[in-house]
């Protein structure tokens, strides 16, 4: 939400905004994304934060920090930089230097052993919309937004996710 959004966007005070850390100034936000492709930031994180409904739906003053993110996470992010990022790159960004960060493993494919594969286009854009949220929490501003890169299915622990 940090590559996508600034605080010019808080003008209607729409709680789906109000995160922590709080949204920064455009230049804050370009420098973001400058940061993201030319390697200095060298992970992103959705840092999906749900809440229920009453957490949202009051005063901005008094909203809980947060949205949610995983289902919006890749196409927001290709949104932002506009085709800046290989799907290579974002793996790199949001799967592989995390784990390697914590010292965790990395998985791969290898013959006889169950893959965690997700199944997405990078080119596909799309309008998201409230239909599409597979979560119990719908607090995001993303709904309306035309995001670029679309996830169309996990394939975990040998269950197809859609």
């Amino acid at each position: 939400a940090h590559l996508y959004f600034s605080d010019a966007d808080l003008q209607h005070y729409d709680t789906n905004l109000k995160l922590y850390p709080p949204l920064r100034t455009e230049a804050d936000r370009d420098a973001f994304r400058h940061a993201v492709v030319s390697g200095t930031i060298d992970c992103i994180a959705s840092h999906h934060m749900p809440h229920e409904y009453d957490s949202k739906t009051c005063e901005f003053e008094f909203a809980q920090p947060g949205m949610l993110a995983l289902e919006t996470a890749y196409g927001v992010t290709g949104a932002a930089l506009q085709g800046a990022l290989t799907p290579e790159r974002w793996v790199q960004l949001v799967a592989i230097n995390p784990r390697t960060i914590f010292g965790l493993a990395v998985p791969s494919i290898t013959a006889g052993n169950p893959a965690v594969v997700t199944l997405f286009d990078p080119s596909a854009t799309y309008t998201f919309t409230r239909e599409m949220i597979r979560s119990r929490s719908a607090n995001t501003p993303f709904v309306g937004k035309t995001l670029t890169g679309k996830v169309y299915g996990i394939i975990n622990q040998q269950h197809i996710l859609i």
